[in-house]
């Protein structure tokens, strides 16, 4: 994890969402997330935020864009052991 990595994802994040995200909260993503994952998470929370016309709040949107990684992860490892 790199303050790249951190600036890059929270340039994502503005892209998407009109709220802040701090830079402890990417870091933690980070620690058990690969970057790309950490991206991909994202963009997916911004299509549900589409979706729902911007009637998702910042809490919901962390443990959305959290949850899609959880499972992206899962699913990397699954195919790493495979």
């Amino acid at each position: 994890m790199t303050n790249h990595d951190i600036q890059a994802l929270r340039e994502c994040w503005n892209a998407v969402f009109p709220y802040p995200i701090s830079d402890r909260q990417l870091a933690i993503w980070l620690i058990s997330h690969a970057p790309s994952i950490v991206r991909e998470s994202i963009a997916r929370a911004g299509l549900k935020y589409e979706r729902l016309k911007g009637q998702m709040d910042n809490e919901y949107a962390l443990r959305f864009a959290s949850s899609v990684m959880i499972r992206l992860t899962a699913e990397a490892a699954e195919k790493g052991a495979a």
